[in-house]
């Protein structure tokens, strides 16, 4: 029976606002009036903005995050700014220093690689109780999404590949019946240098193959087999985006534009 999926976009990353003042220290962002509605809602796109230049190592360890640059390049007050960098140190991908204020923490190619694992983990166990229940019309969506995604791949359309691969796990998700693990799930793929997928050598190609694997096990109603796709497909982008990340020196990052690049006041 069909567990109608009422939304065919898939979910946007989950947004944890929860701020922690540094040890042995003050807060170093100064007090201030409550946020109205309208910061709080864009708090969400400055933290996952920065995060992502942050994984991508746009913006690499040790660089310096100020708050007026990033406000002046999105156009936003100076209050979600505030909170973006508060949640993004609490969440480990900027440190507080004195004198210097926010800097970018290092994030290494073992973290990567850790945090696939653990991802293959709780997504797995999603792809064996979506192997329990799910009936071919469930099915149905993903083997869509994994048509789609085939056509892209043959036609080199790399643009709509990362949108196409989430699709896809959104519909897996739905079918582990766990929100819980999603919102796990969800939070460890901040972690995930997600603009690097694409450009990885390997990584479509796992991708595609691991897809199809966990499709046939679903298929078949083989949870182990289910969940031993997705750890497959895990393990392997670990080896190959942790690879990817230990390989990007200073000097081989990529080529950030305008917006990038004035954020970056070392």
């Amino acid at each position: 029976m069909s567990r109608g999926l009422e939304d065919p976009e898939p979910r946007p990353l989950l947004y944890h606002g929860t701020v922690t003042r540094p040890r042995g220290g003050s807060d170093p962002v100064e007090a201030e009036e409550p946020a109205d509605e309208e910061s709080l809602q864009r708090a969400p796109d400055v933290a996952g903005y920065l995060r992502n230049l942050i994984v991508s190592r746009q913006l690499r360890a040790g660089d310096r995050v100020r708050a007026e640059s990033i406000a002046q390049e999105l156009r936003v007050s100076a209050t979600p700014v505030r909170e973006a960098l508060r949640s993004l140190q609490a969440e480990g991908f900027l440190i507080y220093q004195r004198n210097r204020g926010f800097v970018v923490a290092r994030l290494s190619g073992a973290d990567v690689r850790d945090v696939f694992v653990a991802i293959g983990l709780l997504a797995g166990e999603l792809a064996a109780r979506a192997a329990s229940t799910a009936s071919a019309e469930d099915l149905a969506p993903m083997k869509r999404v994994q048509e789609q995604l085939r056509a892209a791949a043959a036609a080199g359309d790399l643009d709509d590949v990362g949108g196409l691969v989430n699709q896809f796990y959104y519909h897996l998700h739905a079918l582990g019946q766990s929100p819980k693990i999603v919102t796990l799930v969800l939070t460890l793929d901040r972690y995930t240098p997600q603009g690097l997928f694409p450009s990885t050598p390997g990584w479509l190609e796992t991708v595609m193959r691991f897809h199809d694997l966990l499709i046939s096990a679903i298929e078949a109603r083989e949870p182990e087999a289910a969940r031993a796709a997705v750890h497959g497909q895990m393990a392997k982008a670990a080896e190959l985006m942790a690879g990817r990340f230990e390989s990007m020196g200073d000097d081989e990052v990529p080529a950030a534009g305008p917006a990038h690049s004035a954020l970056r006041a070392l």
